[in-house]
């Protein structure tokens, strides 16, 4: 689709028909518009304008990386816009020809901000003063501000993964690792783009104007913080799967200092049980009348003594001893229903199989029935 914008007499930006080019370009600067170019088209508006047959290649194969290249008469620019659609960040390609009475653009789709900068240009005539160059200023400027949202998100995202990394959350690694796929495809982008736009911003292109190289100035430092802002959280995501492995090796570390007291508590009871197992007729306690209350008496207070003192010294964290009945109480509970449940799994399989079974009609002659 092409859209050909004119400055009009009141110093606005005016849209007319496309068909109208050659009219157009003899009246004054003209700015043509091509979303979703085809090569025919590429190749026409290429020929009637004189473009070097380099950089219509470029234009027909999408280029990775932003740049610039002075060929005399004009100049062409290649920048990335960014898009976000939900969670997902992708990068846009628009390919601008320079000239010094002309300024036309290629892009796949709706290139954002593009639209927005239009109907500015085309309702107050102070936001198209100047020629084509300040127009490129302003749209590199335009585009660049459309990767401050882009960064907002990315600093959320970012803040949430810190959350979940504290929590321990299993899903970290694999979020750690498509955001910074994103991050990666984003600073990809930005770091020649800045360039291009420190190029424009200098002196050497004779296409380029004072008022439009300030404005140029304008979009690189807005491109250095917005490529900070993106280091930043790059740098951040390896801090949050630090914190996030930091986290499971903690609990990790928990649930071996649980398993390793109750290892402790258990080691002299088997002791114990173990010399009073040795099958010896000659065993003095072996004929105590008081003798099995007696031992696990001793085992009992061992073990009750080893598990005080551990909680005493802060290896594991022991319940009140007024909540300690309930806490026994509820364990023993919770320890007969799953008795129970797998107790009734094998008679619930019995039963199911050897239930009443119907025949293939006998559904249908059921809901039939009045």
């Amino acid at each position: 689709m092409q859209r050909l914008f004119v400055k009009g007499d009141g110093g606005t930006l005016e849209s007319i028909d496309p068909g109208a080019l050659d009219r157009a370009v003899a009246a004054g600067w003209l700015w043509l518009d091509v979303a979703d170019p085809t090569g025919d088209e590429v190749i026409e508006i290429g020929g009637r304008f004189g473009f070097d047959h380099l950089s219509l290649e470029d234009v027909l194969e999408p280029s990775q990386f932003p740049k610039v290249d002075d060929y005399g008469s004009y100049l062409f620019v290649v920048l990335h816009g960014v898009d976000l659609a939900g969670d997902a960040v992708t990068t846009l390609e628009v390919d601008l020809f320079l000239g010094r009475d002309f300024l036309i653009t290629f892009h796949a789709g709706a290139l954002p901000g593009l639209d927005g900068l239009v109907e500015e240009a085309s309702g107050a005539a102070a936001l198209a003063e100047g020629g084509p160059d300040r127009m490129v200023a302003r749209l590199a400027e335009a585009i660049t501000r459309r990767y401050l949202p882009v960064t907002e998100v990315l600093v959320e995202r970012v803040g949430e993964l810190e959350d979940l990394a504290i929590d321990g959350h299993p899903e970290i690694p694999e979020a750690v690792q498509q955001l910074r796929r994103e991050t990666m495809g984003i600073r990809r982008v930005l770091g020649p783009q800045r360039d291009v736009v420190l190029s424009l911003s200098r002196e050497g292109h004779a296409l380029i104007g004072e008022a439009a190289r300030r404005r140029f100035a304008d979009a690189f430092d807005l491109l250095y913080r917005v490529l900070e802002t993106v280091d930043g959280e790059r740098t951040q995501l390896g801090g949050v799967l630090e914190t996030y492995r930091s986290t499971v090796a903690e609990s990790m570390n928990q649930v071996m200092k649980v398993l390793t007291v109750f290892s402790a508590v258990l080691l002299p009871l088997t002791l114990i049980t173990g010399i009073y197992g040795m099958n010896f007729v000659e065993m003095p306690e072996l004929r105590w009348r008081w003798g099995y209350f007696a031992i696990l008496a001793v085992m009992a207070a061992a073990g009750l003594g080893l598990w005080t003192y551990f909680v005493r010294r802060d290896f594991v964290g022991g319940p009140g001893l007024r909540r300690l009945p309930g806490t026994i109480v509820r364990g023993l509970g919770r320890s007969a229903a799953a008795v129970g449940t797998v107790a009734a799994a094998p008679m619930r399989l019995v039963a199911g199989r050897l239930g009443p079974r119907r025949g293939p009609n006998e559904s249908d002659r059921s809901a039939d029935a009045p």
